[in-house]
């Protein structure tokens, strides 16, 4: 939910992988934010995908990494429905490995943080993530 008309984060849980080391080679978002109050139609968050929930009274992603860590936020269009198609390979540093214990979390979230112009007590969202990754043991 949206609270109101300020700088807030919001996140949905989409994913937890399972216990153990996990590599995660690439992640695609094509997602769209749909308003269900009209008071965010026009409203362009930044969205991405992380390993952590996004909270907090902030307006872009970027300000806590783990908001973006998988899908590096990206302004969508509005909140009508339209999709932000974004893709991350993991290839400069190599693949994220997630270790057992310790390190990154082992979910994954889908993240917006915007000044909201109003509140939205039940947006939805539509799409799909894709998540390549490997399980490679306890």
């Amino acid at each position: 939910a949206i609270p109101g008309a300020d700088a807030e984060a919001v996140g949905l849980l989409i994913y937890t992988f399972p216990a153990g080391v996990i590599i995660v080679d690439a992640v695609h978002m094509d997602v769209g934010i749909t308003q269900s109050q009209g008071s965010i139609n026009a409203d362009t968050p930044e969205v991405g995908i992380g390993s952590v929930i996004a909270t907090g009274d902030v307006s872009a992603l970027n300000g806590t990494s783990t908001f973006m860590d998988y899908v590096t936020e990206s302004n969508a269009a509005n909140c009508t429905g339209t999709a932000t198609d974004s893709t991350t390979e993991m290839t400069a540093g190599g693949s994220v490995i997630i270790p057992a214990s310790g390190g990154l979390a082992h979910t994954v979230h889908f993240n917006a943080a915007d000044t909201w112009a109003g509140a939205d007590s039940a947006a939805t969202l539509s799409g799909q993530v894709w998540i390549a990754w490997r399980f490679l043991g306890a």
